[in-house]
């Protein structure tokens, strides 16, 4: 993760404290498109991009109406995902809005994995996650375009330990705010 750049809309995301990013900061339907550039030159990218240079790209209106989506999931391995986004374009301007709420518990164990607890379920694996993007753009021309984008979440999460160690080191991520 550290040896990765992360752009959202060509700007550098990173947190302040390991330079890591979660994905999950960004509400899954305020997504247009993700892109991963393989062993990109420095000299474009910049630094710490020594595996890859991701490119996230979120949504832009593009009608004149008020355009709505709404996801609700519930997966198979305990887990919840929510997300909605409103958008509008008025003009050369436009304006996007998107919350999203990820809930997973824990992750099940594959039958082949013998586990230390009797319940089958990976522990401290949790993560809880909250998270909202507004992004304005205004237009200039066919070719350029002005960008504003306010994106935070809230994230809990924990670090599954080490399987098969007698001792294993337990440790769960500052909470992200």
């Amino acid at each position: 993760e550290r040896q990765y750049a992360i752009y959202i809309d060509g700007a550098r995301q990173t947190s302040l404290w390991d330079n890591r990013i979660d994905l999950n900061a960004i509400p899954a339907l305020a997504l247009k498109e993700i892109k991963m550039n393989r062993f990109a030159p420095l000299s474009i990218w910049g630094p710490n991009n020594l595996g890859a240079a991701i490119k996230v790209e979120t949504d832009n209106p593009t009608d004149d109406k008020l355009s709505q989506k709404v996801a609700v999931e519930y997966l198979n391995n305990n887990s919840y995902m929510a997300s909605y986004v409103v958008g509008r374009k008025f003009g050369h301007f436009s304006i996007l809005g998107s919350v999203g709420y990820n809930d997973r518990r824990e992750f099940e164990l594959p039958e082949k994995i013998a586990s230390p607890y009797d319940d089958k379920k990976r522990f401290n694996s949790d993560n809880k996650n909250f998270s909202y993007l507004l992004k304005s753009t205004y237009d200039v021309n066919e070719n350029f375009a002005l960008n504003a984008i306010f994106n935070s979440s809230k994230i809990e999460k924990g670090v599954p330990p080490e399987i098969g160690v007698p001792s294993p080191r337990f440790w769960r991520y500052p909470y992200l705010d």
